[in-house]
């Protein structure tokens, strides 16, 4: 009867198929034929206590609902202070940074100019040591010239009255 093995899974595949198309149209028949039992079988079978209590946990879901809701509401305020909050802080670091940056650019300034100052300082300093040292040199030869001038002076002086007192002798002897 069977001339193959492969037909077989086949055959029970086409079997099952009408089987299970049958029984469907059997259930399709009986709910409509009894549509109005069914109805009542389910005020039967679920009395009005587990109705109510359906009721009630569907009162209870809304309310846990609203909880949730309500706390989503206000996680989500919370986040949008922390989040005006963190622009805010980021506004004021980004104003710190740039005056941070001017300050320093400020800062710059006012070394180099100072640097360039000490600077000028430091060649007018050399400048004047200088003008000091040839005035110590100028005064110590001028101090020499005059110690010798003064000698010169002396000798001078002490020729002249040896003179003085020669021509004194001279003169009281022609006289």
């Amino acid at each position: 009867m069977w001339t193959n093995i492969l037909d077989l899974p086949i055959y029970d595949c086409k079997i099952l198929s009408i089987f299970i198309f049958v029984e469907l149209c059997i259930v399709a028949f009986l709910t409509i034929l009894h549509h109005n039992e069914i109805m009542e079988l389910k005020k039967r079978i679920l009395p009005t206590t587990i109705l109510t209590v359906l009721s009630e946990n569907h009162k209870d879901a809304d309310k846990h609902l609203q909880k949730l809701t309500d706390k989503l509401t206000e996680k989500k305020r919370v986040f949008q202070r922390y989040r005006t909050e963190i622009k805010n802080l980021e506004n004021i670091l980004s104003d710190v940074e740039n005056k941070t940056l001017s300050y320093r650019d400020r800062y710059r300034f006012v070394m180099t100019a100072l640097k360039k100052d000490v600077r000028k300082t430091e060649i007018e300093m050399k400048m004047l040591h200088g003008h000091i040292s040839k005035l110590s040199f100028r005064r110590e030869e001028l101090k020499n010239e005059v110690l010798k001038q003064g000698e010169d002076y002396r000798r001078l002086i002490d020729n002249f009255a040896k003179d003085l007192g020669h021509n004194e002798v001279i003169f009281s002897m022609l006289i």
